[in-house]
């Protein structure tokens, strides 16, 4: 499951360049705040997208610290690129499992809104890999999407329907996330549930950050379909007024 997802058209990786920020800036955040990123520190960014939060990192480490961006999608690899030059920061083309390519020891290895897409098998073998890269007491923080409201929420049920979430998105509980980080060796684990309601102009824009988010090739097709979906299944609902999406994520924390 590890070769999902390689590419991305332009007006997909734009749009989530720019609507990326309403969110997945927010749940980054919150992660990193649960540890103490010092200056002169090495950390590598798994799962990078367009690099709005791994060039916040590079600002932490400083100009003596160096900051890794890996993603396997190639189009937001190079608007990455593209978008955010500091001398302490790379980005790279590349899955979690590769991450031992760059020869470095990490003093923290971070990973905002990826870790769903793999299997509890895949986990266990990248986090493995993340594992080896570290030092001694580095760390390992990362975040995923809990799964629980996709029964409920309206964008959702209709992701679900298009077959969005077909061999997408893997759900582990607290427990299955602790015994997977322990098998790949790795000490201290905490999982903690936290909630992130976010606030959209409209449906549209919903809408688009949603399909954004899910890395389809297709994004303005699929943009359309959703809509239509949407306004078929909900010809009550104003298109135009704000709405509120919860998204529900486990923060992760665990050490080498």
């Amino acid at each position: 499951m590890v070769n999902k997802f390689t590419s991305q058209n332009e007006s997909g990786v734009s749009e989530y360049q720019n609507i990326s920020k309403i969110a997945q800036e927010k749940y980054f955040d919150t992660l990193v705040e649960g540890i103490q990123i010092e200056e002169d520190w090495k950390i590598i960014d798994i799962g990078c997208g367009t690099g709005n939060n791994t060039f916040k990192v590079s600002k932490l480490v400083g100009k003596d610290g160096r900051v890794f961006g890996i993603d396997p999608i190639k189009e937001r690899i190079q608007k990455a690129r593209d978008v955010y030059q500091r001398p302490n920061l790379s980005f790279h083309e590349a899955f979690g499992n590769q991450v031992g390519q760059f020869e470095v020891e990490f003093d923290a290895a971070v990973s905002s809104t990826a870790m769903h897409f793999l299997s509890s098998e895949d986990k266990v073998a990248t986090f493995k890999e993340i594992h080896k890269t570290l030092k001694t007491d580095g760390l390992f923080v990362f975040n995923l999407n809990r799964l629980s409201l996709l029964t409920f929420n309206k964008m959702d049920v209709i992701a679900g329907k298009l077959g969005c979430f077909d061999n997408f998105y893997v759900a582990d509980t607290p427990a299955e996330l602790e015994d997977i980080c322990h098998k790949a060796g790795f000490r201290n684990v905490r999982v903690e549930a936290k909630d992130f309601p976010v606030k959209f102009e409209n449906t549209d824009h919903l809408v688009r950050w949603y399909t954004a988010s899910m890395h389809n090739v297709g994004y303005e097709e699929i943009v359309a379909k959703m809509k239509k979906l949407y306004e078929e299944d909900y010809p009550n609902d104003s298109l135009d007024d704000p709405v509120i999406y919860v998204d529900q994520y486990f923060m992760c924390y665990c050490q080498k």
